[in-house]
């Protein structure tokens, strides 16, 4: 057989072949454009698309340089996995609201990777399997794939960012690359499976675990764990997860399965090491492989069973340690949880000698307390002023004991978890009392956010009545919205700045249905200067959107036929005199449904039931995180999330987190979870296979 290569052979390929591929995808997307803008539904979506079509056209070379940079970049490192941190001890005044232009993003980029993985998914699991055998991996691991699905749409709305364009050109832009994107990666995949073939190299196996599995994230492709809860149709989560005598069903399930595992695979000597599945085993004698790119489903456990069997010491005290190496190695921890559970090991040998039932049930606080642990260390980050002050004294007060006790038994255990669960409900309380008191550094910003948005709802409701050219409707509802919203904010709803700036977007509105006169457009530029400078706009940059206002002023193109709409409860208002009744409103997406749908409807009972503490599992900035609610408005419009990424403060409006919630992109992480999948991961490989 060929010798295997080198996988530097491999990503040197993978790179040399981004020069073929990367342009097609900018072109492809640009035959989408140009296809919608001749035939789109709607005389507005096809100008629309007809202004990125040309866009994209102009600046494919520097689009197709930046997406071909970011790609290699990813090669390079072997990851985009990381967001970028904020400053260390920043407090919530620093950061922004996560607008949801940027929500809006993000969910596309979710959407992108997700629709190359059903494209791709025979594709996928091949080049795993090969790409994981290149490295001498002995099991697939689908982070061996150089290119994943979600590195490539990152790469893509990273690019898209070099390009001075407003949001909804973006948006757009990138829901029709994604499209091309898909298309094209399985053409890629196919490619560097056919190459791989060619040098000889033998897949990694697959092994074997059971399809009634429950807890477990499938991770393919790059994209990072969610479970059921997290798909926009899942049950919500009072109906899907019922607890079992007090212990999550998916714990349970899996620590019936590690006992199984062990007690199968694991030699009953003390020092032994994990037998391997052989690869020729018995089909009949072991479950089938089962391989998806969804989140598996939970199960239910069977009615009655609350234990599982137990494992004899020596089994045990291997199967502990290396449960111990399995949430090292998983969890997403900070380095001082990381370094109290490297503590903790010598105690839980203790434990596993010394508590007979510690195999049979997850309520065994010693279960508990970990569980506590790894979901402390997965949000909470120490480098923040204060958070692990609390937490960490308590913390270190519990392992110092575990650590200095000769026995171990369920009261220690018990009064570990008792020290933690204070000192967590301490920390939060703490947290809540200095987001209140923080929460003016950003109402300022909420309330510009909920006035522009509301300012450009109605903007955009007037142009549907009485449409004007492409390029008029973009400053319309882009700049002249803002230049609105700020003076709204300045000198309020029923001041005659706010009046007369209203004024100005009717006049140009009409001015772009005619021809006026030399002496009108230059009284209409000059007003709307003073009006673009007050918003913080740059003064080049006011010069050229004022140099683009005259130039369609001057030469009006016909305006295209208004749509066929439902008539608004204000159609035919001016919008200088109804700005009072929308300002309050949510905006309403024209295209859903009337009333409320069975997913709405159970999104709401979601976030009314989120109180700070609770955990979730979310899709932000381009990757999956957990985060805990830290605080939410009296209202509950606005929330404030802690993580240990991306800025560690994530402050969002409840339309925002609706539709992160709609999109499967937000979850609640329940207790046990993170436990069930450590239990579960280490049950599904062998001992020395490694782990990406």
């Amino acid at each position: 057989m060929t010798p295997l290569p080198p996988i530097a052979r491999f990503n040197e390929a993978v790179h040399a072949g981004l020069g073929r591929w990367v342009p097609a995808v900018i072109s492809a997307a640009a035959d989408s454009l140009a296809a919608q803008s001749a035939g789109g539904v709607g005389p507005m979506l096809r100008a629309q698309a007809g202004e990125a079509h040309r866009t994209l056209r102009g600046a494919a070379p520097a689009l197709a340089e930046a997406f071909g940079a970011a790609l290699r970049t990813a090669l390079g490192h072997g990851t985009t996995r990381a967001a970028p941190a904020g400053p260390a001890g920043a407090s919530l005044s620093t950061f922004m609201l996560i607008a949801e232009d940027q929500i809006d993003e993000d969910i596309e980029v979710a959407r992108i990777a997700q629709g190359v993985e059903a494209d791709a998914e025979h594709e996928l699991r091949r080049l795993a399997a090969l790409c994981s055998g290149l490295r001498g991996q002995d099991a697939v691991h689908f982070d061996a794939i150089p290119l994943p699905p979600l590195t490539c749409a990152r790469a893509l709305r990273s690019s898209l960012s070099t390009l001075p364009l407003d949001n909804d050109l973006r948006l757009l832009m990138l829901q029709h690359l994604g499209t091309a994107l898909s298309g094209q990666l399985r053409r890629v995949y196919r490619e560097q499976l056919r190459e791989l073939d060619g040098w000889g190299v033998e897949p990694a196996r697959y092994l074997i675990r059971p399809t009634t599995s429950v807890g477990t994230r499938a991770t393919p492709a790059g994209v990072a764990p969610r479970d059921a809860a997290g798909s926009a149709t899942a049950a919500p989560e009072s109906a899907r997860r019922t607890a079992t005598a007090g212990a999550q069903p998916e714990t349970l399930a899996a620590l019936a399965r590690l006992v199984e595992w062990a007690q199968r695979q694991v030699p009953a000597v003390p020092g032994g090491t994990l037998a391997a599945v052989p690869a020729d085993a018995d089909a009949g004698a072991a479950p089938t492989l089962t391989f998806r790119l969804d989140a598996l489903a939970t199960a239910a456990p069977r009615p009655g069973a609350v234990t599982a069997p137990s494992l004899d010491p020596a089994r045990a005290a291997q199967v502990m340690a290396q449960l111990f190496a399995q949430i090292e190695r998983q969890a997403d921890l900070s380095p001082v949880l990381t370094g109290l559970l490297q503590r903790l090991q010598g105690a839980s040998q203790r434990v596993t000698a010394q508590q007979g039932d510690l195999w049979r049930t997850v309520e065994h606080p010693w279960w508990q307390m970990l569980d506590r642990m790894m979901a402390l260390g997965a949000t909470l980050e120490e480098t923040r002023s204060g958070e692990l002050d609390i937490v960490g004294a308590a913390l270190d007060k519990a392992v110092a004991r575990l650590e200095a006790a000769q026995t171990i038994d369920r009261t220690l255990c018990t009064s570990a978890v008792a020290d933690i669960d204070r000192a967590a409900a301490t920390w939060v309380k703490a947290r809540g009392l200095e987001l209140d008191t923080e929460f003016g550094a950003v109402q300022h910003e909420l309330a510009r956010q909920e006035a522009e948005s509301a300012i450009r709802s109605q903007a955009a409701a007037d142009l549907r009545a009485q449409p004007v050219a492409q390029p008029l409707h973009r400053f319309l509802v882009g700049p002249w919205a803002q230049a609105m919203t700020e003076t709204a904010l300045k000198f309020g709803l029923d001041s005659s700045e706010f009046a007369a700036q209203a004024g100005l977007f009717e006049q140009l509105q009409a001015a772009g249905r005619e021809t006026v006169t030399r002496e009108v457009r230059r009284l209409l530029i000059a007003r709307a200067r003073p009006g673009l400078l007050q918003a913080g706009m740059a003064p080049e940059r006011v010069d050229a959107e004022l140099q683009d206002l005259a130039a369609v002023l001057r030469r009006p193109p016909p305006p295209p036929e208004p749509p066929p709409t439902r008539e608004t409860p204000a159609a035919g208002v001016p919008l200088a005199e109804r700005h009072g009744v929308y300002l309050t409103t949510v905006p309403i997406d024209m295209n859903e449904p009337d009333g409320p749908t069975a997913a709405t409807l159970h999104c709401e009972a979601w976030l009314d039931s989120m109180v700070p503490g609770m955990r979730f599992h979310m899709f932000l900035l381009d990757r999956w995180m957990s985060t805990q609610l830290s605080w939410a408005s009296p209202n509950r419009q606005l929330f404030v999330f802690g993580s240990r990424h991306g800025g560690r403060v994530h402050t969002m409006t409840r339309r925002v987190l609706e539709k992160l919630r709609l999109a499967g992109l937000a979850t609640t992480l329940h207790p046990g979870q993170l436990l069930a999948e450590a239990m579960d991961s280490l049950a599904s490989v062998s001992e020395g296979a490694p782990h990406a």
